[in-house]
């Protein structure tokens, strides 16, 4: 990972397990929640209700929607093989450890 201070070179998890240690030690309001929400509507109240794929549900006047990002290999003979080594998505991300 690169281009947060302090984790250059971290795994991404790391970041993560820090981020949520700090959130919870220092905000008593705060819950992390592992699960996959499967459905999202507004109630009469105007609050957005999201139901978990286990049954659980969650109110709450917002809804963040963070979808991840997946790559998309060209469809070229190698590519596959070249990805993460010589060919890069991004070269402010990687260039700099792959110069030369």
């Amino acid at each position: 990972m690169h281009g947060v201070l302090g984790f250059d070179h971290a795994a991404p998890a790391s970041l993560r397990s820090k981020a949520r240690a700090d959130l919870l030690a220092r905000y008593e309001t705060t819950t992390f929640v592992d699960g996959v929400v499967t459905r999202i509507d507004k109630t009469p109240q105007g609050l957005f209700r999201a139901v978990t794929g286990d049954g659980r549900t969650w109110h709450g006047r917002r809804v963040v929607l963070a979808t991840g990002v997946t790559d998309i290999m060209a469809p070229i003979p190698g590519f596959d093989a070249c990805w993460g080594r010589s060919v890069f998505h991004c070269l402010y991300c990687h260039g700099y450890e792959s110069r030369g």
